[in-house]
């Protein structure tokens, strides 16, 4: 936990702080999920930033595609859920693991996340005229 906040720091977050649902402040001697946590985000708007520190490991829709995608290796998404920075806006994280070793002994360093508001990615669809 504290090399989670130490990376934090360095990456240029003031007061960094460990997070779990609801935005429930995390004290670092009393975490027992693995830590995955949000260490930065694009585009770096106000309400995104307000995520950097949320252990996803915590979350369980979160938590059950990224033991999907470790155990593949390949990209793997939630259900619907709102996101943290946007409540009550159903969207969709995909996560896909960042592998490091040889083949035989491939370990995750992190994962990447892709959300995808399901509106945004709906509209197009649903006002074709077709």
């Amino acid at each position: 936990a504290s090399a989670a906040l130490d990376a934090m720091r360095k990456a240029g977050i003031t007061n960094p702080q460990l997070m779990g649902i609801n935005r429930k402040p995390l004290a670092p001697d009393e975490l027992t999920d693995p830590l995955v946590i949000v260490f930065d985000i694009l585009p770096r708007t106000p309400q995104n930033l307000s995520s950097v520190g949320l252990n996803l490991a915590s979350l369980p829709g979160p938590a059950l595609a990224l033991r999907s995608a470790l155990e593949s290796g390949s990209v793997a998404a939630t259900a619907p859920l709102n996101l943290v920075q946007l409540p009550g806006i159903p969207a969709v994280v995909a996560y896909v693991p960042v592998l490091q070793g040889e083949e035989e002994s491939l370990s995750a360093t992190g994962f990447v996340g892709f959300s995808f508001v399901l509106e945004k990615l709906l509209k197009p669809v649903l006002d074709d005229d077709m």
